[in-house]
């Protein structure tokens, strides 16, 4: 490894033939870890600076999905990954937005894309998290704030500030990127596989999450997409992952809760609140590597921090901590019991197929 980071050339960088596809963040953890830090934060500060509207839920969900969908290569590859986000983000919106103020049709939408995340969610981790993103795109537009002409137009500025800032680390690095994205033959060659277990998982995945939204919604959930953000990010194909997933997250979000209450608490300002919410992005990625619900806890920790930053700026009391658990431990409940009629569904088709 130190090899390849100290071989530098003109543009590129020469890479062994075995290099492992784990290879594609290039630059380190650390480097992750700050471009991620960089990709976050930016639409918050901009935010807090010409004040903060619905735009700022698109402008964040864009910077982390073009994050997460820049698997490097020239600098000229990576323009569509950028793109996707930006249309994934709209389109999610767009489709919440026709949902908007209408019950029956937001169960319908959020089904529908989460059976989408349940066909793909084996493909490529990019592929999850596109799917991942344009259901929570869905959820804040149907339930909290339609898209507007100008979200579009933050969206795409924020898919343009993706890229420079892609561009912008390797060229001031000297690592260029190994290209690590999804080939047509491969994403064929996984919708021809497991056709019909696949379709029963993401049936259960969709109707899952429609059925939660109605429920969450009839108990009054203020944050109902937190319940479903749990759902999509516990669902996996494979029982044992789901299970790990909801253990990880429900126990990452008690500890990231309680941490950000004391340092809510003790540090009230916004100056602190910001340093604290820039420490546990920086940090999300490095403690994931270490236990995978110390990155859920550094997530619980920014984002209710930038909750009670938020209530801090408006003068409106905020509950965000005790909603976080609340609704997360209800969404990885739920997401539990779904596993089980998934692996009785799955069972009752192989018992038919054999």
């Amino acid at each position: 490894m130190e090899g390849i980071l100290s071989e530098k050339q003109t543009g590129t960088t020469s890479l062994p033939s075995d290099l492992p596809l784990t290879f594609w963040h290039g630059d380190g953890l650390l480097g992750r870890s700050v471009r991620f830090t960089f990709a976050l934060m930016a639409p918050i500060v901009v935010g807090l600076m010409v004040g903060a509207s619905g735009w700022v839920a698109y402008a964040i969900l864009t910077c982390i999905l073009s994050y997460m969908l820049d698997t490097g290569g020239t600098a000229l590859s990576r323009v569509p990954n950028f793109a996707v986000a930006a249309l994934i983000v709209i389109a999610g919106a767009g489709i919440g937005t026709l949902a908007y103020g209408d019950p029956r049709l937001t169960a319908l939408a959020l089904g529908g894309t989460a059976m989408l995340y349940g066909i793909v969610e084996g493909l490529h981790p990019s592929a999850a998290a596109a799917s991942r993103f344009l259901c929570l795109a869905v959820t804040i537009a149907a339930l909290y704030s339609p898209v507007h002409v100008f979200d579009i137009a933050v969206v795409g500025g924020c898919a343009l500030y993706g890229w420079v800032l892609s561009v912008s680390w390797d060229a001031a690095t000297g690592i260029w990127r190994p290209s690590a994205g999804l080939k047509l033959e491969q994403i064929s060659a996984y919708l021809k596989k497991d056709q019909a277990a696949r379709l029963v998982f993401a049936s259960v995945t969709g109707m899952t999450v429609a059925g939660s939204f109605l429920l969450a919604r009839s108990l009054g959930l203020e944050h109902l997409n937190w319940a479903i953000l749990a759902l999509i990010l516990v669902l996996h194909s494979d029982a044992e992952a789901s299970r790990r997933t909801a253990r990880n997250l429900f126990s990452g979000t008690l500890l990231g809760v309680a941490v950000a209450w004391l340092y809510g608490t003790l540090f009230e300002s916004p100056s602190a609140l910001i340093f604290g919410m820039t420490v546990a992005a920086i940090i999300r990625w490095p403690v994931q590597q270490r236990k995978g619900s110390l990155g859920f806890a550094a997530m619980a920790v920014f984002i209710v921090l930038l909750l009670q930053l938020v209530a801090h700026l408006t003068g409106h009391p905020s509950h965000a901590p005790a909603d976080r658990l609340i609704d997360i431990s209800i969404g990885c409940a739920i997401s539990i019991v779904a596993v089980y009629v998934n692996a009785a569904a799955q069972w009752l088709l192989h018992r038919a197929s054999s």
